[in-house]
């Protein structure tokens, strides 16, 4: 049969056959869909079982707020670098997405993983990038760390031996008590820690309470004192970054100090003591005085018993003409533990005497006598004692000296008038005549 003979006759007859076909076909579809439903969910249920029955399948679980660790922070500073950041505020908690196996799925739990940062992969300071890890955990994949990594500062690190310590005494001590010389055991530390920060350190303050001292037989003890990293202006370097430790390597958080007290008082200084020599010729020391008049003196009870007076060194008025003032040193006294000062200043006032001197026969003159009027003295002459300043006193002339009686406003008569006295070269003098009054008779003349 040739090709044309094996082709549909007719056309349209055989589009027709394949609708018949297809709706055939539809048909039954359509009257297996229940059936193919139920297939289906059959299907399901069994793949269920099975997922169930395998504990190995794995499901994902997510972990929030998982802590993470930090490693290699000694090895770090062994190697010469620390990390300057709070690392507790620094390094979130993370979020872990995981494949758990189904049959530990339930016991797996936030706290099965370490999330760490490992710094010994540190190798220079400056910012560096550290990535978050999280070590293998027995039926769980972990598909995902968020944050996977962090930024850190890192700087060189350095430390210093022979930091002085010094203790700060705060409080006020007992009036009666007086507290000696602190000393700090050890007396040098190390400090270790970022090099900007540790160049700064320049000294370890320990601060001791002397209000806490006495009050109990004791006179001595050792105290643990916390203490604080200082720069040269005196202000704190409280950072946890710097680490102190003994010389030895011992890391510290308290020093030890050793102090010891004792009772005091003040003692008065011996005043007729302070000074030595003669003053110039015609002065006398009329007084002692100190600044300040005693010393705080601290000493083991039974030797403070015994002391009443402190002693100097005496100041030298050998010549002097006035006061004079000198520093003099504190005699050193036995089993005193402390002395207030080393020093006293001494003065020491010196006036010029004041003597007498007798002058014999002098004649009396009159003043104040009218013109019109005579005067006659029953008594002509007499002496005197002259007291005043040592100098002038010893050079004074019996021509400097005038024995007067003043008649003024005296009537013509018989009176008694005072025996007065006028010195020269001085204002402030006293004198005494040998007779206090002189009978003058006045006459009117032409009388």
């Amino acid at each position: 049969m040739s090709q044309l003979e094996n082709k549909p006759e007719n056309p349209r007859r055989a589009s027709g056959g394949v609708a018949q076909l297809l709706a055939r076909l539809g048909r039954m579809l359509t009257g297996n869909m229940v059936r193919k439903v139920c297939a289906v969910l059959l299907a399901a249920l069994l793949w269920s079982v099975l997922i169930a029955s395998d504990d190995s399948l794995p499901r994902e679980k997510v972990f929030a707020n998982v802590e993470v660790t930090v490693a290699g922070e000694e090895e770090l500073r062994t190697r010469g670098f620390i990390v300057i950041d709070d690392l507790e505020e620094l390094i979130p908690d993370v979020r872990i997405r995981a494949d758990v196996a189904q049959g530990a799925f339930d016991r797996i739990l936030a706290t099965s993983f370490s999330p760490r940062i490992n710094l010994s992969r540190v190798q220079h300071a400056g910012e560096q990038e550290v990535q978050i890890t999280v070590p293998a955990v027995a039926s769980a994949q972990v598909l995902e760390v968020e944050p996977s990594r962090v930024i850190l500062n890192v700087e060189e690190y350095v430390t210093v031996g022979r930091i002085p310590v010094v203790v700060g005494l705060t409080g006020k001590p007992r009036p009666d008590l007086w507290v000696d010389t602190p000393r700090p055991d050890p007396a040098t530390v190390t400090v270790g820690g970022p090099k900007p920060l540790v160049d700064q350190v320049v000294r370890v303050m320990a601060e001791l309470d002397q209000g806490t001292l006495g009050g109990d037989d004791r006179v001595s003890m050792r105290i643990a004192v916390q203490f604080i990293p200082q720069d040269a202006a005196g202000n704190a370097l409280t950072s946890p970054l710097l680490h102190v430790s003994s010389n030895d390597g011992v890391k510290l958080d308290r020093v030890n100090v050793d102090v010891a007290w004792y009772p005091q008082r003040e003692i008065p200084l011996d005043l007729p003591s302070a000074v030595m020599g003669v003053p110039g010729e015609g002065y006398e020391l009329i007084s002692v005085m100190a600044e300040p008049m005693g010393v705080a003196v601290a000493a083991p009870q039974a030797a403070l018993e015994e002391l009443s007076r402190a002693f100097v060194e005496p100041i030298d008025i050998t010549g002097a003409t006035g006061t004079v003032s000198a520093p003099a040193r504190v005699r050193r006294m036995a089993d005193a533990r402390f002395v207030s000062m080393e020093e006293v200043v001494i003065t020491a006032v010196m006036v010029e005497q004041r003597i007498e001197r007798r002058f014999r026969n002098l004649s009396i003159e009159v003043q104040g006598l009218p013109d019109d009027c005579s005067v006659r003295l029953r008594a002509a002459k007499t002496g005197v004692t002259i007291s005043g300043a040592y100098h002038w006193v010893k050079q004074l002339k019996d021509a400097d000296i005038t024995l007067y009686a003043d008649v003024t406003g005296l009537a013509p008569g018989e009176h008694k008038a005072p025996v007065e006295a006028h010195a020269q070269g001085a204002d402030e003098y006293t004198y005494t005549p040998d007779i206090e009054t002189v009978t003058v008779i006045i006459t009117q003349k032409g009388n």
